[in-house]
This record gives C-alpha cells, sequence and structure tokens, in this order.
C-alpha cells in the first residue's frame, strides 16, 4: 500500500511539475509572442518532464500564434484550464487531477495537430487572379503574382508543413461555354510539359482543368517548386465560393466564382 501510495505521488508530482512548465510558457507565448527555441531551455524543460513531442507541440503553436493561423482565445482557453487544474491539486482526488491533465495534453496535442496542416490558398478575382468569363488565358498582372508571391509562399509553406503535393483546383461560375471546340484530350498533357498550344475547353469542366492548367504550368517551371507535385484538377461550376455543392440554378456570369483553389499535402499520408 505505501509503495503505490509513494508511486501515486511521485506521479502526480510529475504531473504538476509539467503543468506548471507549461503554464509557465503559454503565459510566455500570450505575453511576448516569443518561441522557446534556445537548447538550453529545451534541455531543461525535457529534464523536468516535458516530453520531445509535447515541447515540439507547444512550440509549435507559439510558431502558429505569431504567424496569426490561431487565435490567441484559444491559447487563453488552455492557459484557463491549466489554472483552474492547479487550483484543485489538494482539494481533490490525485486521480482526478492526473486525468485533467492528461485530457488537456490531448487537447494540446489535438490543436497541434489541426494546426499542421497548411492553409488553403485561393486566388480570386478580388485580389487580382482574373479570368475573363469562359477563358483561361492569364493576365500579365496573374502571372506576375504566381511568380513573384505565389510561388515564394507555397515554397515556404511546403517546408514549414513538410508537404511535397499541390493541388491546383480550377473553378468557373455556370455560364455554359456555347459553340467551343476542345483540344484538352490531344494537348493538355504536352502543354503541362511546355509544349506552345494552350489549352481550350468546350464545357465549363474542361475551362476549370485549363484553368488550373496554366497556373500549374506556371508553377511547374518556377526552381523554387522543382522538387514537389504540382497537378490540376477541375470542379468546374460544381462547388459555390462557401464550399457547399451549387444548386444548378445560376447560368450567369459570375466573377467571384471563376478561380483558383490551392491545397498541399504529403504524398505518404495517402501511402500509409
Amino acid at each position: 500500500m505505501k509503495k503505490r501510495q509513494s508511486l501515486l505521488h511521485l506521479l502526480i508530482g510529475q504531473e504538476i511539475l509539467w503543468l506548471l512548465m507549461v503554464t509557465a510558457i503559454i503565459g510566455c507565448i500570450i505575453g511576448m509572442g516569443k518561441v522557446m527555441s534556445q537548447d538550453k531551455h529545451k534541455k531543461e524543460l525535457i529534464r523536468l518532464g516535458v516530453t520531445h513531442e509535447e515541447l515540439e507541440d507547444i512550440v509549435h503553436l507559439a510558431r502558429a500564434l505569431k504567424r496569426k493561423e490561431i487565435q490567441q482565445d484559444e491559447i487563453r482557453n488552455l492557459r484557463a484550464e491549466l489554472e483552474r487544474i492547479k487550483r484543485l491539486v489538494g482539494k481533490t482526488s490525485t486521480e482526478e487531477v492526473i486525468s485533467l491533465i492528461k485530457a488537456l495534453r490531448n487537447r494540446i496535442a489535438e490543436l497541434r495537430k489541426r494546426l499542421d496542416k497548411p492553409p488553403i490558398i485561393t486566388l480570386t478575382d478580388a485580389a487580382g487572379y482574373y479570368f475573363e468569363s469562359g477563358k483561361s488565358e492569364l493576365s500579365d498582372a496573374f502571372r506576375q503574382k504566381l511568380t513573384h508571391e505565389i510561388a515564394a509562399k507555397l515554397a515556404d509553406l511546403a517546408r514549414r508543413y513538410r508537404v511535397d503535393v499541390i493541388e491546383i483546383i480550377g473553378h468557373t461560375d455556370e455560364a455554359p461555354l456555347v459553340g467551343r471546340t476542345s483540344n484538352l484530350d490531344m494537348k493538355l498533357i504536352s502543354y503541362l510539359k511546355g509544349g506552345d498550344v494552350s489549352p481550350e475547353a468546350s464545357d465549363n469542366v474542361g475551362l476549370g482543368m485549363a484553368r488550373a492548367s496554366v497556373v500549374a504550368r506556371v508553377l511547374l517551371q518556377d526552381e523554387k517548386l522543382n522538387h514537389l507535385t504540382i497537378i490540376p484538377y477541375s470542379a468546374g461550376q460544381v462547388v459555390l465560393t462557401n464550399g457547399r455543392l451549387s444548386h444548378g440554378l445560376d447560368n450567369m456570369p459570375a466573377t467571384e466564382r471563376r478561380r483558383i483553389e490551392i491545397r498541399m499535402k504529403r504524398s505518404k499520408d495517402e501511402n500509409q
């Protein structure tokens, strides 16, 4: 019985130590936005009972907060829970305190997991990424933004989130294409590989693919991204800007529907 109690005291002592350390780190994150990155700090935290994985989770939250990818309220909620648990120490059973701490550890890990996905980038008419109705040609301004802004941003996101696949998804409005012919079957792949015949579509699904392909081709030619797999897709006229399936009753031109969506992922996740 005494052995069990001593082990329990040791366990609760380690958990409370972890609790105090994480409280201090999160307080630092909120107060100054600093990241605990120095080796001496990491070694001390690990010596005091914070695991390598938990330390990386907390540091990741700090960096996400600085990049405004996470709201301060979410961090404050974690800190409030830490403080609540601290107040319960000595007022409730050690088993309950340990259970609450473990649940909090899981919350931090889950938040990290949610943040460990790159953001979806949407290139819209309002931001200067403009397609004329029924067309897939890039304007000079569109091309300049791709080469000088988007390519660098994608390279940074790929490094930060350890992703290796870029998906380019073309969207259209529901205005029908009339009297068009398509060369996608014969020319699309050669165009992506550098061919000189531009893609032409005869319907909106094809137009979405043509638009995705002209963007993909620019990015494929950028050496900052040559280690990544870049694939064009088409959503055609099917998906509204809110991500919902279209009701199919809006056949008028709509500039906000003519957009490119860029998603990033890890190919290894699909193979596991």
